[in-house]
């Protein structure tokens, strides 16, 4: 599976970060992760998406985004040629970098219990 390869990066929320890519916004979806919604009405809820979400800015300097097989194949309306969800979102796994090798964010999340209670994405 091929890198994706972008100019800059950044965290939309704990689960979503917007990279430029060809000079353009794209929203990209990391796979395996549900984190708490920042625009939640509970208070504890948004609370714990900003933590998700500081901790995924703090990770961006170095981390990987591949492609995944996901969702819908085929290219976007735009002509963006991987698999998206339904909001249009990239799927794609992505990995950081921890002491000596890249980890999947995903699992490093669930690690530390940053993520969504309940949700089917983090069994």
């Amino acid at each position: 599976m091929k890198r994706i390869k972008y100019q800059k990066a950044k965290a939309v929320d704990g689960d979503t970060l917007a990279i430029l890519y060809n000079g353009e916004r794209r929203y990209v979806r990391v796979v395996g992760l549900d984190t708490d919604e920042m625009n939640d009405e509970c208070k504890k809820k948004q609370k714990r998406a900003r933590a998700a979400k500081r901790v995924f800015e703090r990770k961006l300097e170095a981390c990987c985004i591949k492609p995944r097989l996901y969702g819908t194949q085929g290219k976007s309306r735009e002509g963006w040629p991987y698999w998206h969800n339904h909001n249009g979102r990239l799927l794609a796994k992505v990995y950081i970098w921890r002491w000596w090798r890249f980890v999947d964010y995903a699992d490093y999340m669930k690690e530390r219990k940053m993520v969504k209670k309940g949700s089917r994405w983090n069994k």
